[in-house]
C-alpha cells in the first residue's frame, strides 16, 4: 500500500511539474531556418479552392489568383482571420503587405490568446514561427501600427508542421498511466496467488 501511494505522489508531482511548463516560441525570418526548426512541414499554395487536409480558414479573406488575400481592422469593426488545422507546432508563409501600401500590421496570436508578435511591412517576405507546444489555431489581427485605419494583405505557402514528438506533459500523462496499470496488474496478482 505504501509503494501504491508513493507512486501517486510521484505521479502528482510529475504532472504538475510538467503541466506548469510555459509555451516557448520562435519567430522567424529566413525560411530556412524556419522549416530547419519546424522539421517536416506541409504547403498550402492557395492554387485552387481545395485547402489541405485538415486546414480551415474560420473567418475572413478570398482565394485567389494563388493567394490568399485578406484586409483586417483594428477599431470599429475590429476583424481578424483564423487559420484552424489538427495540431501543429509551426506556422509560417510568404506574406506581403504592400498589395494596398503599408497599414497597420498584423499581429499573430496562437489558439487565439496567446500573442506571438507583429509584423510590420512585409513586402512578399517569409515569416513564421515554431512552437514546443502544439497549437490548433492562428488568429490574425490588424496590428497597432498609427498607419491607416486597416491591414491588407495577401499570404502564399503557407506551411504548418505535421507529426512530431508529444509534449513533456502528455509524456508524464502516459507514463504514470502506464505505471498505475502495471501496479494494479501486479497488486491483483499478489493477492490472488
Amino acid at each position: 500500500m505504501r509503494k501504491f501511494v508513493g507512486m501517486m505522489v510521484a505521479a502528482v508531482s510529475t504532472l504538475a511539474f510538467a503541466a506548469s511548463a510555459q509555451a516557448s516560441v520562435d519567430v522567424y525570418t529566413d525560411q530556412a531556418a524556419f522549416l530547419a526548426a519546424a522539421g517536416s512541414v506541409v504547403t498550402e499554395d492557395f492554387n485552387n479552392a481545395t485547402l489541405i487536409n485538415g486546414l480551415n480558414i474560420v473567418t475572413g479573406g478570398t482565394i485567389s489568383g494563388g493567394l490568399f488575400n485578406d484586409s483586417l481592422e483594428r477599431g470599429l469593426f475590429n476583424t481578424s482571420t483564423t487559420f484552424s488545422f489538427k495540431s501543429s507546432k509551426a506556422f509560417g508563409g510568404i506574406f506581403d503587405e504592400s498589395v494596398s501600401d503599408f497599414g497597420q500590421g498584423l499581429q499573430f496570436y496562437i489558439d487565439g490568446t496567446s500573442f506571438v508578435s507583429q509584423l510590420d511591412r512585409a513586402a512578399g517576405s517569409f515569416y513564421g514561427f515554431v512552437s514546443d507546444s502544439a497549437f490548433t489555431s492562428v488568429r490574425i489581427t490588424a496590428g497597432t501600427t498609427p498607419r491607416g485605419f486597416a491591414e491588407t494583405y495577401s499570404l502564399d505557402n503557407l506551411q504548418l508542421s505535421v507529426g512530431g514528438v508529444p509534449e513533456p506533459g502528455t509524456w508524464a500523462l502516459m507514463i504514470s498511466g502506464f505505471g498505475l496499470a502495471g501496479a494494479t496488474l501486479r497488486r491483483r496478482r499478489a493477492v490472488a496467488a
